[in-house]
């Protein structure tokens, strides 16, 4: 269970790198999503994640990976 648990976890923060490493210019603005609009509609909340992301989450999302990693090493 507890394994099982930590793969779910893992695969959480593997998406969470996956959105943070979205280049602004080179993919994101071909679907408009490179700059966050306040309103209301799907696109507008993808890009206010998107931001959220690579702003707000780098340090935490840097230090997740390295006790990942840690937890990994240690349990194999």
């Amino acid at each position: 269970m507890a394994f099982t648990l930590l793969h779910l976890l893992e695969a959480a923060l593997f998406v969470a790198n996956a959105l943070a490493i979205l280049h602004d210019k080179r993919f994101l603005a071909k679907y408009s999503l490179d700059k966050p609009a306040y309103g209301e509609g799907l696109k507008n909340q993808v890009a206010m994640l998107l931001y959220a992301v690579r702003t707000y989450l780098r340090m935490p999302l840097a230090l997740c990976n390295v006790l990942v990693i840690v937890v990994e090493l240690l349990l194999g």
